[in-house]
């Protein structure tokens, strides 16, 4: 079986949701920015609780901070994405500077002094162009960049733009400007590829159910089923275009799809999955022909309240009720029994805890279940957990707490506690980092120093959950 990977998840959007740079535009690049844009100024939004300029994250002024911190961990992936707004800002337009932005965030993964990560880049991760976006005359969205006319021809365009950058000779070689970067490295990547995992689309599923079933996500319409269809099947062929550009010009790249998988119990569990997560995979995986791997990305337990037999262990997000770490060892069978010959990435799981003291244990457990799944024979290439920093969290704005660290924590160097235990405080960071060593390295002490960070995480959440019964 090949080497796993372990890393986090992020996308740059969610770390960081306003522009960084002068590219003489004054309008929002994408949906999501003209969300952002109207809470900052105070007009109306969807977005949910107070928000200011200076709670947002800043990924792109302190990527080597951001960098750095993951390496810190031990970790050998990072995923981000690409805006594909801020690549192509106005129709027919790409923007070289903030590609030469993207590359300058890959070379850094690539080479950190004598340490590196394998990058995997998300093409679409739910924002949108703006100029493909339909406003009113008010700014309010009315209809998805997937509704308009000859989106699927903006799409071609910008997946044929973006796999051009990351095979130019020319463009790579620019990362030698920076001292840590050998020649040798270059020509390296040249040769053997600076990205070898791409997933096309993030969660089609999480953006046409959000977007027009429940109307959180841009249109914001509610209860328009036959329009979500209609949008994943749009989404679907956009996948299967970018299949056919990137496995023709990066030939060695590894591509799949990240799908939104919740585990479905109750009398009828069965057939939601079968609807809402294997039915959404065969749609986009054309029986198995389009893609290198399954991306599954799990956050929660779903069952009607009325069939409930258990109690829920509830995160601190809203719309992810249950924090069931044993779920994911339901998806990964049910998904290896429908692709038995495809491997399957965890290209995202977390859980949002604002105090940090019931995460770790989700986060150690969940490792274990991976671990154990992957000993009876599923082809499981990584994990990676939802994420490094805290993120903008959609429209609840910064409610949220998913990272492993503030933004405002990552000055300085990481060290997990070796104390932790006894001093009775394990953090997400020292979780993951037991997780990682254990996996990348295995050893007697990677294990034991895992299963007793374990041990005491679960006694930890043990003493939070009845701390918050007393209350």
């Amino acid at each position: 079986m090949e080497t796993m990977f372990m890393g986090t998840a992020m996308s740059e959007f969610q770390q960081h949701p306003t522009p960084s740079w002068g590219d003489g535009l004054d309008t929002a690049r994408s949906d999501w920015e003209s969300e952002v844009a109207h809470k900052l100024e105070g007009r109306p939004s969807h977005i949910k609780g107070n928000l200011a300029q200076n709670d947002l994250p800043r990924f792109l002024e302190r990527r080597e901070d951001y960098i750095l911190r993951a390496a810190s961990l031990g970790m050998n992936m990072f995923r981000t994405s690409i805006e594909w707004g801020r690549f192509s800002p106005r129709p027919g337009e790409f923007n070289d500077a903030y590609m030469m932005d993207v590359l300058k965030t890959l070379g850094h993964l690539k080479r950190i002094g004598e340490f590196s990560m394998e990058p995997m880049i998300t093409l679409q991760h739910f924002t949108l162009p703006a100029h493909q976006t339909v406003f009113d005359h008010h700014g309010e969205i009315t209809a998805s960049a997937w509704e308009t006319p000859g989106i699927l021809g903006e799409f071609r365009r910008y997946v044929t733009s973006v796999a051009r950058f990351l095979t130019d000779p020319d463009k790579i070689r620019t990362l030698l400007d920076d001292p840590s970067v050998r020649l040798t490295d270059v020509e390296r990547w040249i040769e053997e590829g600076l990205v070898k995992y791409i997933m096309t689309i993030n969660e089609p599923s999480t953006l046409a159910f959000n977007g027009y079933v429940f109307g959180f996500f841009p249109p914001y319409q509610k209860g328009k089923i036959f329009r979500a269809k209609k949008i994943l099947r749009t989404m679907a062929e956009a996948h299967r275009i970018a299949w056919e550009i990137l496995k023709a010009q990066l030939p060695y790249a590894h591509v799949g799809v990240g799908h939104a998988m919740g585990y479905f119990t109750g009398p009828f569990g069965a057939i939601a999955h079968r609807y809402s997560n294997e039915g959404i995979a065969d749609m986009f995986e054309w029986d198995g022909a389009l893609s290198d791997f399954i991306g599954i990305q799990y956050y929660t337990r779903y069952a009607p309240f009325w069939f409930q037999r258990f109690k829920r262990d509830a995160t601190d997000h809203p719309f992810l009720p249950d924090a069931f770490p044993a779920g994911i060892t339901h998806l990964l069978n049910k998904m290896h029994h429908s692709y038995p010959r495809k491997p399957i990435f965890i290209s995202e799981f977390g859980f949002a805890d604002k105090k940090d003291v019931r995460k770790p244990m989700w986060i150690l457990e969940t490792v274990q279940q991976i671990i154990n799944a992957r000993g009876r024979g599923i082809p499981v290439l990584g994990m990676l957990l939802w994420s490094l920093v805290d993120n903008f969290e959609w429209n609840l704005g910064m409610a949220c707490r998913f990272g492993l660290f503030r933004e405002k924590e990552l000055g300085g160097p990481f060290k997990t506690d070796s104390t932790a235990i006894t001093k009775g405080r394990i953090t997400s960071a020292d979780a993951w980092k037991a997780a990682v060593n254990y996996v990348l390295k295995p050893s007697d002490k990677t294990q034991y120093a895992f299963e007793t960070l374990r041990g005491g995480a679960f006694e930890q959440y043990e003493r939070a959950k009845k701390k918050k019964k007393i209350e």
